[in-house]
């Protein structure tokens, strides 16, 4: 969920500005109207470079913060990404000090059943294209990247995350939360069972040199100047190296379970979450949560 930050919070459209590396900038068909000029389209971007690689980048301010509607571009992108021959990406952030705060807690907060439906739905599907992707995938982590933040990185198939006072890790306990089972089976392979356990029932945010530790990221670079994203990139340029049919399908037969598994339960699963989250005790909790915000917010 979002918190544990610095704050609160397609289908191929034609190209616009000149992208780094000689690439070429293209956005959502949802996002089609924004200026062709315009460096970084609302919610995301998408750069492809000469390689048939592309750098994928979060926008969504204050925070990158996972609404409907961005989790729609997520979705869309991942997608499209998929399907148009790419042969890996970066996921990235135009946030100086932010990953992603993870879901937008306002989604949850007194909510219509109807929209709350479609906004698990889609994190649903945005998880299943983003960790089924055939693409390779690297996530070039730049800040702070609690709960659903942490779960789009655990999706990928290597985290590069800068050196900062940051965490990441699944905290949703310390909001009441109970995060699913979904996001628990892409972390359990990265961390082991018992590290796992243990950042579930305490909501732990884990700093960059314990997340290095624990196997939930693969490397450190020091933050800024580009860093992070120049490493992902080189990184990137390993998988692609390899034989795309064989990687990918190496990749899928190890993530097979879990995707079977989240498809098998999906609407088991939205109509669980959307009982809970809609319960008394559930929405006294992110009340209290968000009254909390805006106090701190006007200190």
């Amino acid at each position: 969920m979002e918190g544990g930050g610095d704050g609160g919070e397609g289908r191929g459209g034609g190209g616009g500005g000149g992208g780094e590396n000689g690439g070429t900038e293209f956005v959502s068909a949802k996002l089609s109207t924004a200026a062709s000029d315009s460096p970084v389209a609302e919610y995301v971007t998408v750069t492809q470079h000469d390689d048939r690689t592309a750098t994928l980048t979060m926008n969504h301010p204050p925070v990158n913060s996972l609404s409907l509607e961005m989790l729609q571009a997520l979705r869309d992108a991942f997608v499209d990404l998929d399907a148009s021959g790419c042969r890996g990406f970066v996921l990235a952030s135009s946030r100086p000090t932010i990953f992603s705060a993870g879901l937008d807690i306002t989604e949850l907060h007194n909510p219509s059943e109807a929209r709350l439906r479609e906004f698990w739905s889609t994190l649903q599907d945005a998880f299943l294209a983003l960790y089924g992707s055939r693409c390779a995938t690297v996530a070039a982590i730049d800040g702070h990247s609690p709960a659903g933040g942490c779960l789009l990185a655990a999706c990928c198939d290597e985290r590069i995350m800068a050196r900062g006072k940051w965490g990441i890790g699944l905290n949703e306990t310390q909001l009441g939360i109970v995060a699913p089972f979904w996001f628990a089976d892409a972390m359990r392979p990265l961390m082991g069972q018992r590290r796992l356990d243990r950042m579930l029932q305490l909501g732990q945010l884990l700093s960059p040199d314990e997340a290095l530790a624990a196997g939930l990221v693969d490397e450190l670079e020091e933050h800024g100047s580009g860093a992070v994203l120049a490493r992902a990139r080189e990184v990137l340029g390993a998988y692609v190296a390899i034989d795309a049919p064989a990687r990918a399908d190496s990749k899928l037969l190890l993530r097979a379970e879990a995707l079977d598994r989240l498809r098998a339960r999906k609407q088991d699963n939205i109509d669980f979450f959307v009982a809970c989250c809609m319960s008394e005790r559930y929405q006294s909790r992110i009340g209290a949560y968000l009254d909390a915000l805006k106090e701190r917010k006007k200190r």
